[in-house]
């Protein structure tokens, strides 16, 4: 029935794979998924992207109302609000993508 050429139980011929399949369940297991961390970056990047034009559009209105030179202040503090926001998602992204 069984000669020295097949294995004594179908299986075997996965146990290979079924090592790396439980080398990498361990491995996910082991990093440590902070759940509050994660929960905290969801909520603060729309803040943070949508805080920083706001206040650069509110400052630069002010600044052309008080030195007359409507509209070009606030363009330029709306875009430089617009980049602050992105660069700021950026680096809490990076961050959060880091290992502690």
């Amino acid at each position: 029935m069984f000669n020295a050429r097949t294995p004594a139980h179908p299986c075997v011929f996965f146990l290979p794979l079924q090592k790396s399949v439980i080398a990498d369940n361990r491995e996910l297991m082991d990093k440590k998924v902070n759940t509050p961390q994660q929960i905290a970056a969801f909520v603060i990047i729309p803040f943070t992207l949508a805080v920083p034009p706001v206040l650069g559009w509110a400052l630069g209105t002010w600044l052309d109302k008080k030195f007359n030179t409507e509209p070009y202040l606030m363009y330029i503090f709306l875009a430089l609000g617009i980049l602050s926001g992105i660069r700021e998602c950026y680096r809490i992204i990076k961050n959060f993508g880091e290992d502690p």
